[in-house]
């Protein structure tokens, strides 16, 4: 009972503070067997946040024993069943300069983790150990491997390793995006009957086939600004014909179109696959990206939407439809603004002042802003009981979170209508502005698509080349 609330109330608080969060391999999760699910780890406590609400099985979790020292976060976790584990940059911080950590501090764990998935949990791990704002996951303890490898020996059987990935759009900025990528299990039966032989080193060997499966679901680069481009090139090159309103393409589909061009520039930097054309015509074409990008930031305009239809009708039902949506929605969504404004404002500017990493934002605003908001609503609650009577109370109170959630809808759909509608008149004023920019995204979409088959056909026949030889 009580976890379902703290679940539901996570799913809520995620809602509020981010846009869309996009889930993708739902149906990979293991219905009943025991599971190890691996996460890597940028953003705090959003991160298993974001597997409890994304799974339909209970997880049990595991953190960092250092979260135990404060007593009422102790009773919360405790209340959830939270694994402590003993990270070994913790315990050389509790000794002596110079001390080794404890090699059995990890026992009792290890033992309530074995235990657990004897019972058929799901059990979260970051194999990270540690939440970063590095633009790649950062390499892996062996403690997964260890625990899955120790299970086994002690009987559990049908263990399965579950990758998950989390891509963020901009994991401190309210109202952005997330991706939540479910990878292929890994059935550890399978995997042990298959490396059976040289079993000294299996807990390297597992470990980086975690790693490699954990990589294939998430974002690597090398620096924030690689990243940063990777992001903005893909926006581009993935934006089609857009709907009515113009949300755009799917996260999902950005992250996979990110992929795609990552991939096309490691084959480029490596020898084999990168001649001087291919690099002459890689760099024609970040040119062409970014000669789009300053268009658009000089005439205030989203590249994306560069294919709208400006013709007087499309213009006119888009008047009448985002004027009848907020006309109905304006009333709901203002009680709901008027309600939670105060908390929210506080939370978000105390938030702000405390952040030290990326992962801040997000994690500061929801633990300071949940229990205000939860305030204001037992207060109004309370409130409506007095004048109203005990019926209408509860009403109000099932009533306050769909409030909430479509003043957020209007406040997300508002913004980008305002971009739409911008472009709408910039275009109309200036056809040739609209059908310069949706040339140049053509040309650079055809251009990319080119090069990358290119690229890819080189990359595999010098596979090939190495394999008969």
């Amino acid at each position: 009972m009580f976890y379902a609330m703290i679940r539901r109330l996570a799913r809520i608080a995620l809602g509020w503070y981010y846009r869309r969060i996009e889930i993708s391999g739902a149906d990979r999760v293991p219905a009943d067997a025991p599971l190890l699910i691996v996460a890597n780890h940028p953003n705090a406590m959003i991160d298993p946040m974001l597997v409890a609400t994304t799974l339909a099985r209970r997880v049990t979790f595991t953190g960092k024993a250092t979260l135990f020292e404060n007593p009422l976060l102790r009773l919360f976790l405790g209340a959830i069943g939270m694994v402590p584990l003993r990270r070994a940059s913790d315990e050389r911080a509790r000794r002596q300069a110079g001390g080794a950590p404890d090699p059995k501090r990890n026992e009792d764990a290890f033992r309530a983790v074995i235990e657990a998935l004897g019972r058929h949990r799901a059990v979260l791990i970051f194999p990270e150990g540690k939440s970063h704002d590095e633009p790649g996951i950062a390499p892996l303890k062996t403690g997964t491997a260890r625990m899955a490898l120790q299970a086994r020996a002690a009987g559990v059987r049908r263990l399965a390793i579950l990758p998950i990935g989390f891509v963020f759009e901009d994991k401190g900025r309210p109202r952005t995006r997330i991706l939540v990528e479910i990878g292929e299990p890994l059935p550890v039966d399978d995997w042990a009957s298959a490396n059976a032989s040289g079993a000294s080193d299996a807990v390297d060997r597992l470990t980086a086939e975690i790693d490699r499966r954990l990589r294939a679901v998430t974002m690597n680069f090398e620096t924030a600004s690689a990243a940063g481009e990777v992001a903005r090139f893909s926006a581009m090159l993935a934006a089609h014909g857009f709907g009515p309103l113009g949300s755009g393409t799917r996260w999902a589909d950005e992250v996979a179109l990110s992929r795609r061009i990552d991939a096309a520039r490691l084959l480029l930097d490596s020898a084999a696959a990168s001649g001087g054309e291919h690099a002459r015509r890689a760099d024609a074409l970040r040119s062409r990206l970014r000669g789009i990008e300053e268009v658009a930031r000089r005439e205030r305009l989203d590249p994306r939407d560069a294919t709208i239809d400006t013709s007087l009708g499309s213009g006119a039902w888009f008047v009448v439809r985002e004027g009848a949506i907020t006309a109905i929605a304006v009333p709901f969504a203002l009680v709901a603004r008027l309600l939670n404004w105060p908390a929210l404002t506080l939370a978000r500017s105390v938030a702000m002042r405390r952040s030290e990493s990326g992962s801040d934002p997000a994690m500061q605003t929801i633990l300071i802003g949940a229990p205000l908001v939860l305030l204001s609503w037992a207060t109004l609650t309370a409130v409506v009981w007095r004048f109203a009577g005990a019926l209408v109370a509860p009403l109000a109170l099932l009533a306050l979170p769909l409030l909430t959630d479509c003043d957020f809808a209007l406040r997300d759909r508002a913004e980008r209508a305002r971009a739409r509608a911008r472009a709408y008149l910039r275009f109309r004023r200036d056809p040739a502005l609209q059908q310069t920019m949706v040339a140049a995204m053509s040309a650079a979409r055809n251009d990319a698509t080119a090069l990358e088959n290119e690229l890819l056909a080189a990359g595999a026949a010098g596979r090939h080349s190495v394999n008969v030889a």
